[in-house]
């Protein structure tokens, strides 16, 4: 285990994830990732499956501007429906375009053909992994010789083709020829495969992971967990386990808050005092703010007086501000009557009154006035 450790991501992964089959028509090869090598089909089955490309059917779909939820839907209906066989194996990989739009591929395998795809957790296809393995080659034509096989690999028009060495087909002889042309040789042994196939798990992303996970393998395994005698014992067992921890749990704080309840009593009464003092202080503040925000100031005067239409009639000697907010004018005017008429329309004007009766001006003739009034902000 020490040395699985010293190198997590070339020892301790790979021997994580353990075995992985290969799936074609001709059966099943299993890469044993841990070991770096090849076994015998009498072992035991992986619980990762890796299809060839002649075992399913694909298309691809553009959806365009698009919520991920909204396309989480469509994906399910899409499997559902477009299925072109009766009893199928459906995953797919969904990825981002720089247009805004989704890029779906989906992938479906005939299950009365290849049954036992369903018997596996994660469901991969050797095409995404040739792609992986060879993300850093530039282009043209490759041989790939794999521990699996020898495979000749080239991209055309975005499309991987893939013809494997031992197909003796008319159509696979003019393939092999055409891509014998310029063909870059790349030999890669199980210890090679088993890194780069380690490598791909790791950086898959979660969207792709979600297409390949088979549910129908999680959800038969927790029915057969749930009807085998030996873990339904197990699982009564933990849960009457869980039940006395928590049991034990709630005794001991009942205890400790009780106790702690008996302690804190001067405490919650200091509290209990302080937020009594905090309350009546903001009750006092929301009242001082809400006298000082309907408060006016003595520079509101003049904006008053100018909007008043016979201002030039208007002669003042006297203007008060007192602290209250009360302002008291006192002056001579021609018509004393349409000044009032104009403070009494104001809704900013409250309290207007004469605080001592008209006299006329000795000098002007006019009539000499003296009133009061309180001009509110707003």
């Amino acid at each position: 285990m020490k040395e699985l450790l010293s190198d997590p991501k070339n020892k301790f992964i790979p021997w994580l994830l353990g075995k992985v089959d290969f799936l074609d028509k001709d059966g099943v090869r299993t890469l044993d990732i841990g070991r770096n090598t090849l076994v015998s089909k009498g072992s035991d089955k992986g619980w990762i499956a890796v299809l060839s490309r002649d075992m399913y059917v694909s298309f691809e779909k553009l959806y365009k501007v698009i919520s991920e939820k909204e396309l989480k839907q469509i994906i399910k209906n899409e499997l559902e429906y477009q299925s072109p066989f009766k009893n199928s194996y459906a995953l797919y990989k969904m990825s981002e375009q720089g247009s805004g739009g989704w890029l779906v591929q989906y992938h479906f395998v005939d299950l009365e053909l290849y049954p036992g795809v369903n018997q596996y957790a994660l469901v991969l296809t050797w095409e995404d992994i040739l792609r992986f393995i060879l993300r850093d080659f530039t282009g043209g034509r490759v041989c790939l010789d794999n521990a699996l096989g020898k495979q000749f690999v080239w991209i055309e028009k975005n499309v991987l083709k893939i013809v494997d060495d031992k197909g003796d087909s008319l159509k696979n002889r003019i393939l092999k020829t055409h891509a014998n042309v310029d063909v870059e040789n790349v030999s890669m042994g199980a210890s090679e495969l088993s890194r780069n196939i380690a490598h791909y798990l790791l950086t898959i992303s979660w969207k792709d992971l979600r297409g390949a996970l088979n549910k129908f393998y999680f959800v038969e395994k927790r029915k057969r967990f749930a009807l085998n005698p030996k873990h339904a014992l197990m699982s009564g067992v933990i849960f009457g386990a869980v039940m006395l921890l928590e049991s034990v749990y709630l005794l001991g704080m009942n205890y400790y808050l009780e106790n702690a309840a008996e302690s804190t009593a001067d405490l919650r009464n200091e509290y209990s005092e302080l937020k009594g003092n905090y309350l009546q202080l903001l009750d006092s503040y929301s009242s001082f703010a809400s006298v000082f925000a309907s408060k006016s100031h003595v520079s509101h005067i003049p904006q008053v007086l100018h909007q008043f239409s016979n201002r030039g009639d208007l002669r003042i000697d006297r203007l008060d501000y007192l602290e209250n907010g009360e302002i008291r004018i006192g002056g001579i005017s021609s018509d004393i009557e349409s000044f009032m008429t104009f403070l009494s329309g104001r809704p900013d004007v409250n309290g207007l009154e004469f605080m001592s009766p008209i006299t006329p001006d000795n000098r002007s003739g006019k009539d000499r006035f003296l009133i009061r009034f309180n001009l509110t902000n707003g």
